[in-house]
């Protein structure tokens, strides 16, 4: 649905980058999988793309963890706009916790 809103940029690079388990990988223009596969890979190592769409679990596990490779897309947060999908199922003892952390 995100892709299909805002689909590419004027360089002719994908704007979303979708950074779960039920991300469907495309073929690029030469029906392979593996290449857009790996270019996909990269992108979600680095949240690499204007649109990330990622879980809860991944956005927690980058803003708290201390392995490189979680961290190496957190600085890619400063000054973006986070929309946290059924922020009502978080348990409220941590809604405080969450929230700040996303604030600072």
């Amino acid at each position: 649905m995100y892709r299909e809103i805002f689909g590419m940029d004027a360089h002719g690079r994908e704007v979303v980058l979708e950074h779960h388990s039920q991300a469907l990988a495309a073929k690029d223009d030469d029906g392979d999988f593996r290449s857009r596969q790996a270019a996909a890979r990269l992108a979600a190592e680095n949240w690499d793309a204007p649109i990330v769409v990622t879980t809860t679990v991944q956005l927690f596990e980058s803003l708290f963890s201390n392995a490189t490779s979680r961290l190496r897309k957190v600085h890619r947060m400063a000054g973006s706009v986070i929309v946290l999908d059924e922020a009502q199922t978080l348990p409220p003892r941590l809604r405080d916790p969450i929230t700040d952390a996303i604030r600072s």
